[in-house]
């Protein structure tokens, strides 16, 4: 599948910016190189954000299925980042890179999205990766 240009990123990111102050309500890892994470907006409602390591990110209707164990990044992420209020979303330099800013009660997650080659995505927090999907 081929992946976006960083305009076209570019227009997604502009895309989510509703999503700015949403609280991140569940995580969810159908397959080793997708995330979704269900975000709930006062005033929207439920809002699905598919990411696809390397390949897109977008906001969908409905939720695929997941395996019963959920991945080991999955539960990283669900302990660290389930509950947290989004702050920001960016594109890094008009590269292809997304940054989500998270908060939560004592800690500040960034969750950077690779979506170029394989990609990758990866948690953390303080400057200090703590766990990324390859």
């Amino acid at each position: 599948m081929k992946g976006l240009y960083a305009i076209e990123i570019s227009a997604v990111v502009k895309e989510l910016q509703f999503l700015a102050g949403s609280k991140l309500s569940k995580i969810y890892e159908p397959d080793k190189n997708e995330i979704v994470l269900a975000f709930h907006t006062p005033g929207e409602g439920r809002s699905l954000l598919r990411i696809v390591s390397g390949v897109c990110m977008y906001l969908s209707g409905k939720k695929k299925k997941s395996p019963l164990k959920p991945y080991s990044f999955c539960l990283f992420l669900r302990k660290r980042l389930q509950n947290s209020v989004l702050k920001s979303v960016e594109q890094k330099r008009f590269e292809r890179i997304v940054e989500f800013k998270f908060s939560t009660k004592d800690k500040e997650y960034l969750l950077i999205v690779e979506l170029f080659s394989k990609g990758n995505i990866v948690c953390s927090a303080m400057k200090i990766i703590k766990f990324s999907l390859r």
